[in-house]
């Protein structure tokens, strides 16, 4: 049996203008291609008003994924 390492990812949460969640999904999601960021999912739940959840290795990976939006 060998072991395999797999990093880990958390998952954080992104304050945003309530009713804009769905925006700042796209662009985060967007940023993160283009910056080749390793995020692994952005969700913008309908019944969290405010709030998008961004699925990454640490927190300066979403930081720079929402610096300036």
């Amino acid at each position: 049996m060998s072991k395999e390492t797999t990093p880990q990812t958390r998952l954080y949460a992104v304050r945003t203008t309530a009713g804009q969640e769905a925006n700042v999904a796209l662009l985060i999601e967007r940023r993160a291609i283009a910056q080749k960021l390793p995020v692994k999912a952005v969700v913008a739940p309908d019944a969290v008003k405010g709030y998008v959840f961004v699925e990454a290795p640490g927190p300066h990976v979403v930081d720079l994924a929402v610096t300036g939006l």
